[in-house]
């Protein structure tokens, strides 16, 4: 009886010893695989985070790009608009230099000389000379003045329109590299893991 009781404590004292062992090994085994679960939702946690900032990135540059393109037309409107005022004011220098010059032939032919002349030496009297010849001049002067700001502005918006396509281009070359970013952080996101089931069924 003593063998059978020496053979029972040594079976106990086996098992246990082979029992202890495991209940370890499977103890330490669920707690690394629950710390890892845990890394990676982390992980997954900064994937996500990350991938809403590159989204909105994505937002703002589209936005920028819309913004872009709605400078560029309005860029081309005022363009446009530029060509339209040159042709007016080229118009209207011409139309007034003809004036003048149909008005001078007018006059020359209706009284066979130098109109402004004539009409200076047929004062009365000095002072009423010293007026016409002050009216002529004013006359003379006014068509200049008409002419050289008319000029002027053709210049203004010759100038206009070279600043104009500037911008345009400069805004084409924004939109450029706004479209190659929007690329970039396209490919960004697509890197980005989408969900955790995953993770969470391992």
């Amino acid at each position: 009886m003593k063998n059978k009781f020496k053979n029972i404590i040594y079976i106990v004292i086996v098992i246990s010893l082979l029992v202890v062992p495991f209940t370890n090994t499977s103890a330490k085994t669920l707690y690394d695989m629950n710390k890892e679960l845990e890394n990676l939702k982390n992980q997954k946690r900064i994937a996500d985070n990350n991938k809403k900032m590159t989204e909105q990135e994505i937002k703002n540059v589209e936005k920028s790009i819309y913004d872009n393109s709605v400078a560029i037309e309005n860029t081309r409107n005022e363009v446009k608009k530029a060509n339209e005022d040159i042709e007016k004011s080229t118009e209207e220098i011409k139309n007034k230099k003809n004036e003048t010059k149909e008005l001078l032939k007018f006059l020359q032919k209706s009284n066979g000389e130098n109109v402004y002349l004539e009409y200076i030496m047929e004062s009365d009297s000095y002072t009423e000379l010293i007026y016409r010849y002050s009216v002529v001049n004013q006359i003379s002067s006014y068509n200049n003045k008409v002419m050289a700001d008319l000029e002027e502005l053709i210049k203004k918006l010759e100038k206009s329109k070279v600043d104009l396509a500037e911008k345009e281009k400069k805004l084409q070359n924004q939109i450029s590299e706004l479209s190659s970013k929007k690329i970039c952080l396209g490919n960004k996101l697509v890197g980005y893991p989408d969900g955790v089931t995953s993770v969470e069924e391992d």
